[in-house]
């Protein structure tokens, strides 16, 4: 018997959509922001649920955005009421470069969304073009917009001599805070080497903010900037931490193991860990293809992220992974993808583990689901279907 009931629930817009995403705001209502492509633009917009019904769309932003459906760009409420919408943005190469080049752009909605403030660059101090992505945006106690994103200032992208391009260098974990002013904060490296291009994630506890990505194992004789993408690296999960409460001076201990299975990989595999937390409740879930075994795995904490149980095995075989993670009844809730759908389980501090219920198709390995906590204990799942649609299903756990 499945421990679940799922509903499916109206969406707020009928048409294709290249990626979502999925925000709470307030004790039973969320937002949903996502990317509509066309011939010569893109614009993201967003709707708000709250008791059963839609808000009208609004727009936040149309231009050269870029769009990958592991990139997603996202509407928030900051503790003042404000909208914070953070979303990339193409930019021009400088003359001669190569490679891809594109940066994170942020407005503030003082109006519930009807206006927004001009776009700002959350990291002027990156110089370089390159490749600013893989942000994950929260507000902050003190009415900031919270951000991390992982950052090419120290990273190369050059001719290869056997065609193509080489990427040389290092890419950085970056952190700021973005005032409802729009003045930004103090910039601050969460770590200096990481994986290039997996998602990032991140939960709150009573104590301090908590961020998980791919790291990067760099032996300790090898030369950053000699560092090729390519190389055979462990790249497993780690956590970093703020030191201090959290807000716009919070400082970040980074490099804290999440996951250890040494899995090792010459490239990056563009599938990022989540966190989920509610009070001291904290979970961890990604995926992991070390020893040729892709599967679905989760730690659960019961201390605010200081420590974690054992990983567990979700999957049931040959994962393509971009997971989300929830807290249900203090327990964890893992999504992934599988067999072309959307998957969903639960596990226990004991290690119990329910059955795992297939939610709906999803038959393209680069669409991550969405998960996001209703006040009344439920939970709202969200992805990118087959035809491109926006999927909804509400979550119930069965007494």
């Amino acid at each position: 018997m499945s421990p679940f009931s799922i509903v499916a629930l109206e969406t707020p817009f009928a048409g294709r959509v290249a990626s979502l995403q999925l925000t709470p705001d307030g004790a039973d209502s969320f937002l949903v922001t996502w990317t509509e492509k066309e011939e010569s633009s893109s614009a993201v917009r967003f709707a708000r649920w709250q008791q059963g019904s839609w808000s009208a769309p609004l727009e936040v932003v149309r231009g050269r955005l870029f769009g990958h459906p592991t990139e997603l760009p996202c509407v928030t409420r900051l503790s003042g009421g404000e909208l914070a919408a953070v979303w990339q943005e193409e930019v021009d190469p400088p003359n001669g470069a190569v490679g891809h080049h594109y940066g994170i752009r942020a407005g503030i909605s003082a109006d519930g969304g009807r206006s927004w403030s001009r776009p700002l660059d959350v990291h002027p101090a990156s110089t370089v073009a390159g490749e600013h992505e893989f942000f994950s945006a929260w507000p902050n106690p003190d009415g900031t917009l919270g951000l991390v994103w992982i950052d090419p200032r120290d990273l190369r992208v050059e001719p290869s001599p056997s065609g193509g391009e080489q990427y040389l260098g290092a890419m950085a974990l970056m952190s700021n805070s973005v005032a409802p002013d729009g003045t930004l904060g103090v910039e601050s490296i969460v770590d200096p080497v990481i994986c290039e291009c997996c998602p990032t994630s991140v939960a709150v506890t009573p104590e301090a903010w908590l961020v998980a990505y791919r790291d990067k194992s760099v032996p300790k004789e090898q030369p950053l900037h000699a560092l090729r993408y390519e190389m055979d690296v462990v790249r497993d999960i780690s956590l970093a931490r703020t030191s201090g409460a959290p807000g716009r001076s919070a400082a970040w201990v980074d490099g804290l193991p999440g996951s250890e299975d040494r899995w090792t990989f010459d490239g990056c595999p563009n599938n990022g860990p989540s966190l989920a937390s509610a009070g001291e409740r904290v979970v961890l879930a990604w995926w992991t293809g070390q020893g040729g075994d892709p599967r679905v795995q989760v730690r659960l904490s019961g201390d605010g992220g200081r420590s974690f149980g054992p990983a567990l095995r979700l999957d049931t075989g040959s994962a393509d992974g971009q997971v989300s993670a929830g807290v249900i009844d203090g327990r964890a809730i893992v999504l992934w993808l599988q067999d072309e759908a959307v998957h969903a389980r639960l596990a226990g501090v004991d290690g119990a583990l329910s059955t795992a219920l297939r939610l709906g198709d999803a038959p393209l390995r680069h669409r991550l689901p969405r998960l996001v906590s209703l006040a009344d204990g439920s939970l709202v799942a969200g992805w990118v279907g087959p035809g491109g649609e926006i999927q909804l299903r509400r979550i119930v756990l069965e007494s």
